[in-house]
């Protein structure tokens, strides 16, 4: 037999019921609150890049990674291109500076302002290629049939100068006759180029060597080599470390130090145009001898014991 339910604890417990009810969702709330929200993956910044020595490309593909793991960070075109420009140096950041003074359209296209940047500072490949073939050229295999599948528009602008300037017949076997007008291109193109690295006058030469030759070859390398004005500002010299400077004694007495010098190139007056100055460094003073010229060492020192 079934016991009857009292109304007024039947209206309790459900009170109770909906209290428990209000009372988890209350719980559920606040823990969603205290969960932090998702970070963003945080990257270590790339090194710079100066447009001189190797390829943007690691640079960029870093920047792509972080510009797909943070969105957030790098909503627009704009701002990813001014975190590109923040990661530039030396001559592209003056580059990237002047693109955005002249308001281009390329500071507020990524993939435009990439095209421009390759197109500014990566030489196209066929000349890197070029280049590279030449430097792997190994000495004592001196072949034309290397310089016939070489493409380099030294190549090309050395065949066309030998039409009017043609190889003497001393030109050694398996060497190409550099005319006149093709040398100042050649030296630039083995000294100064981007692989060849400014090296000294003993490897620009053994590296022309190799392929090229025309008359006095070395003294034209040393004289291009020696007033290279970068090679003169950012290399090492090689001599001896100079002495170091001394200055004059100070004198305690007058008379005991003195110095000589000579005035030329004076007026004539009475054919005398030279003056031998003779100056005490302890008080300044000055004795002045009218001369009619230069004179020897000798006389110089007669005239000294005559009028000092």
């Amino acid at each position: 037999m079934t016991e009857s339910l009292n109304p007024a604890e039947f209206e309790r417990m459900k009170n109770e019921i909906v209290q428990l009810h209000i009372l988890v969702d209350r719980l559920n709330t606040k823990q969603q609150a205290l969960t932090p929200p998702k970070e963003e993956p945080q990257f270590s910044l790339p090194e710079r890049w100066n447009g001189e020595v190797g390829s943007p490309d690691g640079l960029l593909a870093s920047l792509d990674m972080q510009f797909e793991c943070q969105p957030g960070r790098f909503p627009t075109a704009r701002s990813r291109v001014a975190q590109l420009t923040s990661l530039l140096s030396g001559h592209t950041q003056k580059w990237a500076a002047a693109l955005y003074n002249s308001k281009s359209p390329a500071c507020n296209d990524y993939a435009a302002f990439v095209a421009a940047l390759r197109k500014t500072f990566v030489p196209p490949s066929s000349e890197v290629g070029a280049e590279a073939r030449l430097l792997k050229l190994r000495q004592r295999k001196r072949s034309h049939r290397f310089l016939a599948h070489l493409r380099w528009p030294l190549e090309e602008a050395i065949q066309n100068s030998l039409r009017d300037d043609p190889a003497p017949p001393e030109t050694p076997a398996g060497c190409l006759y550099v005319p006149t007008s093709c040398r100042s291109e050649a030296l630039s193109w083995a000294h100064s180029s981007r692989l060849s690295g400014h090296t000294g006058f003993s490897r620009t030469l053994k590296f022309l060597q190799r392929a090229l030759w025309w008359p006095c070859m070395a003294r034209d390398i040393k004289d291009y080599t020696s007033a290279c004005d970068i090679c003169a500002r950012s290399k090492t010299p090689s001599h001896a470390p100079v002495g170091v400077l001394r200055p004059l004694p100070v004198p305690s007495r007058p008379w005991s130090h003195v110095g000589l010098d000579f005035v030329t190139g004076l007026p004539p007056v009475n054919n005398l145009n030279t003056v031998l100055t003779v100056t005490d460094r302890f008080s300044k003073a000055v004795h002045f001898i009218a001369l009619p010229g230069l004179p020897s060492a000798r006389r110089t020192a007669e005239l000294f014991l005559e009028n000092v």
